[in-house]
């Protein structure tokens, strides 16, 4: 973050302090023409002269500088390796304007052998305010001279040690830079601040953004913001190698860019939910498990619109003198060189300050939780969690583009057709159901990752009021080139190219189904908005400074650039974006608050700007194509800024064959997943596969040249683990079935730690025995169990029998086991045939047997037996 300051003075500290400091002497313009005669900065032709008298100027003609003497006073051939280092650290007011004092505080690093003890300070303003962006960049181009002059000169007493560094502020007032700022030369220009000590120097630049305090000719500069609010494709890696929700992992990065004040998100509405992959989400579209509601439904108010205005930055004038015109002064700061040590007699902030026992006194007299009762014991809320309370809440109060669930890739799915059409589809009504939860609204309006779209694209996005086109998507027209050192000193000369003027957002594409309104980013805004300054430009300053007054300095430019209203779109890349730190994100911020305080800048939003495109646009003419690089615009107007037509590749650079591919993977593991959230109690653990197989599918992969096959892979290697921990066992020897009708035994084991439900299925391969059943079982985590499935013996004969589980939806578990069985049906009824005659036998003998016997009379009484026979 930038440091910023008021305009108090501050004095250094350490042996600074303690040294007299020479009065300061403003310098007259003879003293001037001196000073600067007796030093060669790195601009000039690399020899530093002595002082010679100068002839006393006439009062309305200013003092010519005098050439150095040759070979007088002359920088060591060592000088640029062991010199002074100059940075330029911040800048306060960003925006300058009459009456403002100008604060610039440098940091002067002496690297050296020998102590720094007497310098002199050279503060220089550019002559002219550039006109081209080009033109601003030359600024910084050490090899290219310098249209700037010197306002303020001052010998300052500060000792830099060697090897260490001190931090000053120069301090000048408006007023005192020697030009006056008026409606028609306000603008950017550049600032140079030179420290010259004997032999050693060292200078630094910087853009400065002086604007009146009277009305200006130009409209003001619609400017509209966009950044990408999604995961990185490191951050789903990390996500997947680790096991960890991607929220989480993004939560430092993403919490960071969303603190970004009054931009437009181009939001994943994934990170709306706690749960990334929310229960509800198992049966909508794509989805793998039951309908239970989401975390993140109705945990949040609906938000409501923030009326708050940007807060104003840090850095300007606010200390003792504010608003004086005061005369350029120098002045040691506070800070001495970061080698210095710490005061050990400094206490860390938040420590209470210790009473005169030496105990530390303590803050106040609240009651302990165990006097209040007992607290509830509530886990605190993860990053993640946090992440998506802030974005519930910052979503509310800004504009929204709704990219597809997981950020799905728009342009690579949309146009494979087939699986990828589903997936996508899936992925924006799942989308857009995660919004309403959450009671929030998103434009209608499509972000297409970059590269790779066609008009036939654009046309196919139904129910779609426009789309924001960034990166390579469209070929912008050339702006005048920017002049190198390799180019030589006699390039700088760019007056024979007419300078190209910025092209505005508004476009339009002309589909198979109509116009469809466009905007497109302005890539050079773009890279300053991601940090990516040259390293000309940051060599002097540091890289927030560099960022801020950039974005100043530019959006300036093309206001000045046209008297017509214009838009601009400033978005940053999903792949800058990604690759942010937290540090970035916050720099950002700082920048981009500055920006929208500019008074010539008027924040819009995407949906406002694609409407007024669409309502401006009309039939294009060809005396307007020069503004456009070749492309027809409609003639400009001082009411409504100018459209022009954009033209897309009839063919795309995506490998649609392996998106074909890729989606019908993801449509197959989004069905495994399915069926397993049928068997599995509770299916919780098929939160992370799902939310794997959701990611193959997101634009990051494309965007950092990578494939999401992996995060596919990772998805169903899981499901493969999960069914593989179910199993089944059947008898290891041949089973005899001597009946039509049995039952076979089978064991289900469940080495899952969730409850399974699973279907047993019996497959013998031939037609000798059926298995009309497929008993279910549920298994408890851990539990083993014997089901006994039956079977049905249709003819005699020796077959293998499957047997396999599935779930209740189909999919199998483990793997199938065989066993043999040997059916002899009729040995059942031949049985049956020996035991009916063994007991018809009986009988018949039981019969014939009582036949013998002596019969009743029919009195009832029985005839006496006959002699001699044994009773």
């Amino acid at each position: 973050m930038n440091r910023s300051l008021g305009r108090s003075r501050v004095r250094g500290t350490g042996r600074d302090a303690t040294r007299p400091r020479r009065p300061v002497r403003p310098l007259g313009r003879t003293g001037l023409a001196a000073l600067l005669a007796a030093v060669t900065l790195p601009w000039a032709a690399g020899a530093t002269a002595t002082p010679t008298a100068t002839p006393t100027p006439s009062p309305s003609v200013s003092p010519p500088v005098e050439e150095p003497a040759a070979g007088a006073g002359e920088v060591p051939d060592d000088a640029a390796a062991d010199s002074l280092s100059l940075t330029i650290a911040d800048l306060a007011p960003a925006v300058a304007r009459p009456g403002d004092t100008l604060r610039l505080e440098v940091t002067l690093i002496n690297t050296t052998a020998q102590d720094l003890t007497t310098s002199e300070v050279i503060f220089r303003v550019q002559q002219e305010v550039p006109t081209t962006r080009t033109a601003l960049q030359q600024w910084f181009d050490p090899d290219l001279p310098a249209s700037a002059r010197p306002v303020h000169a001052e010998t300052f007493e500060v000792e830099v040690p060697a090897g260490s560094s001190v931090t000053t502020a120069i301090v000048v007032g408006v007023d005192e830079l020697g030009f006056p700022i008026r409606y028609d030369n306000w603008g950017a220009r550049g600032i140079e601040v030179a420290v010259v000590s004997g032999d050693r120097y060292a200078s630094a630049r910087t853009m400065g953004t002086f604007y009146p305090d009277e009305d200006v000719l130009e409209p003001d500069l619609d400017l509209v913001t966009l950044l990408p609010i999604t995961a990185s494709a490191a951050e789903w890696r990390t996500s997947i190698e680790e096991g960890t929700a991607v929220a989480e992992i993004a939560a430092e990065r993403l919490t960071a860019l969303a603190e970004v004040p009054g931009v437009t998100w181009g939001l994943d509405p994934l990170l709306l939910s706690a749960q990334e992959i929310a229960d509800s989400q198992v049966t909508g579209p794509g989805g793998v498990g039951s309908a239970a509601e989401s975390e993140a439904d109705g945990a949040a108010p609906s938000p409501q619109p923030s009326t708050t205005q940007p807060s104003t930055p840090q850095g300007t004038d606010s200390g003792p003198g504010a608003g004086e015109s005061t005369a350029p002064a120098l002045e040691p700061s506070a800070t001495e060189s970061s080698t210095s040590p710490a005061d050990p007699g400094s206490s860390t902030p938040g420590t209470p300050a210790p009473t005169s026992s030496g105990a530390p006194e303590p803050a106040d007299e609240t009651p302990s939780p165990t006097e209040q009762g007992p607290v509830p014991d509530v886990p605190p809320p993860t990053p993640g969690e946090l992440l998506t309370e802030t974005l519930i809440l910052g979503a509310g109060t800004r504009e929204v583009i709704a990219l597809p669930w997981a950020d799905a890739d728009l342009t690579a799915f949309g146009l494979s057709g087939g699986s990828g059409s589903t997936v996508l589809s899936q992925a924006i009504t799942r989308a857009r159901e995660q919004m309403a939860d959450v009671d929030l609204e998103a434009t209608s309006v499509v972000w297409p990752a970059p590269e790779g779209v066609t008009a036939d694209l654009l046309g196919d996005t139904a129910g779609s009021t426009g789309a924001v086109l960034t990166g390579s998507m469209v070929e912008e027209p050339m702006l005048d080139p920017i002049v190198g050192p390799e180019a030589g000193a006699a390039s700088a000369d760019t007056s024979d190219t007419p300078p190209a003027s910025t092209p505005t957002a508004l476009g339009t594409v002309e589909t198979s189904g109509g116009q469809v309104p466009v905007l497109v980013a302005d890539a050079w805004i773009g890279e300053v908005m991601a940090g990516e300054v040259q390293d000309a430009v940051a060599a002097g300053t540091t890289a927030e400074l560099a960022q801020r007054q950039l974005l100043l300095a530019q959006t300036a430019v093309i206001t000045r650039e046209d008297r017509e209203p214009q838009v601009v779109l400033a978005a940053l890349e999903r792949s800058t974006a990604g690759a942010m730190t937290p540090e970035d994100a916050r720099s950002l911020a700082d920048a981009v608050t500055h920006l929208f305080e500019a008074p010539w800048i008027t924040s819009s939003g995407v949906a406002e700007a694609l409407q007024d495109g669409a309502a401006g646009a009309t039939e294009p003419t060809p005396e307007a194509s020069q503004a456009t690089g070749g492309e027809p615009t409609t003639p400009g107007s001082t009411d409504a800024p100018s459209v022009r037509t954009v033209t897309l590749p009839e063919t795309t650079t995506v490998d649609v064959t392996a998106f074909r591919a890729l989606a019908s993977g993801i449509e197959h593991t989004r069905s495994d997943l399915s069926s397993l959230a049928s068997a599995l109690e509770p299916a919780d653990v098929l939160t992370p596969p799902a939310t794997w197989a959701t990611a193959a599918s997101a634009a990051a992969w494309r965007v950092a040249g990578q494939s999401g096959t992996d995060a596919l892979e990772a998805a169903n290697g899981v499901v493969d683990t999960l069914t593989s921990r179910v199993s089944v066992s059947v008898p290891e020897s041949q089973v005899n079935l001597l009946a039509e009708e049995s039952a076979v035994p089978v064991v289900v084991i469940n080495d899952l730690d969730v409850t399974l439900t699973a279907r047993i299925v019996v497959d013998p391969e031939e037609q000798s025995l059926r298995a009309p059943e497929e008993p279910q079982v549920t298994l408890a985590p851990g539990a083993t169990t014997t089901v006994r499935v039956p079977v049905v013996a249709i003819a005699n004969g020796t077959t293998l029998v499957d047997v396999s589980l599935y779930t209740p939806d189909g999919l199998r578990l483990g793997q199938a086991e065989t066993f043999e069985i040997r059916v002899r049906a009729e040995w059942e009824s031949l049985g049956i045939g020996i035991v009916a005659a063994v007991f018809g036998v009986l009988l018949v003998i039981g019969i014939l047997r009582a036949a013998r016997r002596g019969r009743r009379r029919a009195d009832g009484h029985v005839p006496p037996r006959r002699a001699g026979r044994k009773t």
